[in-house]
């Protein structure tokens, strides 16, 4: 059997130099480029997905800074008018709102919120002291930590196939 090829291959010797290697030459070139393309797509898929979730944590990290920003606003703010009445009530109900348009109503830490604000907004013309303060300023860190629990998992999140 051995000798049947190795004739054949030694008469035929030409034509398997002009047609049969240059198509296994082209059969093996076209594979591995197909292979290579398919991984540099699996490879730019990868690249857009870490892409989108870094672009998602960046803008939850900037909506968190300004969230602190406002927070930090209105506080300041609602002690300046308890004590001094400047700036004017109609300047803190104004970053009263904005600060709520910024939180997300299911959390339980809305209504806290709410609640503690609308009491220090409400509250007759008695001085509030330091102390009435505290449940706002601790509802604000639990607020901005919240916030950032939720940037972390959306970072690490792995997407799922659609």
């Amino acid at each position: 059997m051995f000798e049947n090829v190795s004739l054949w291959v030694s008469k035929h010797q030409t034509l398997i130099t002009l047609v049969v290697l240059p198509i296994v030459f082209f059969v093996l070139t076209h594979w591995i480029a197909n292979r290579t393309d398919k991984r540099a797509a699996v490879d730019r898929v990868a690249q857009r997905k870490l892409s989108k979730q870094i672009k998602l944590a960046e803008f939850d990290v900037d909506r968190l800074k300004e969230l602190r920003r406002d927070l930090t606003d209105y506080i300041n703010s609602l002690r300046s008018w308890r004590l001094t009445d400047v700036p004017s009530h109609q300047i803190v109900t104004g970053r009263y709102h904005k600060v709520l348009l910024q939180l997300d109503r299911e959390n339980e830490s809305y209504e806290r919120f709410v609640k503690v604000s609308d009491y220090l907004l409400e509250a007759p013309d008695f001085p509030i002291f330091n102390e009435e303060y505290e449940p706002l300023k601790s509802l604000a860190v639990d607020i901005l930590n919240d916030g950032k629990a939720n940037t972390y998992s959306a970072l690490v999140k792995v997407d799922e196939p659609q």
